[in-house]
């Protein structure tokens, strides 16, 4: 198998959400490897994943408002400015410059 259709398996399979849609996945892969001809199948079940992901995404997306942005925002600058201050803290003791 190249490695093209190995990472469309992949994909496949991360997009499963339960143990019986990863079993179908993997089921698919080995018939492949077995020489069975299941292409279409394959080709039909990592659509409706997609599509089933990228519908939920979608979803989520729309539902953003302003709010959630800018709260995300504020909790990232936070977040950054306390990593940036730790950073600059080890320098300037790195480099003495705390004593002064």
């Amino acid at each position: 198998m190249n490695d093209t259709l190995d990472s469309h398996f992949m994909v496949a399979e991360l997009l499963s959400t339960d143990s019986e849609d990863k079993d179908e996945v993997l089921n698919l892969k080995k018939a492949h490897l077995d020489g069975e001809m299941v292409m279409a199948d394959f080709k039909n079940l990592l659509t409706d994943r997609l599509n089933d992901f990228l519908t939920d995404f979608r979803d989520r997306y729309e539902n953003i408002d302003e709010k959630d942005v800018k709260l995300a925002l504020a909790e990232g600058g936070e977040q950054a400015r306390d990593k940036a201050n730790e950073v600059t803290h080890r320098v300037r003791n790195s480099l003495g410059l705390d004593e002064l």
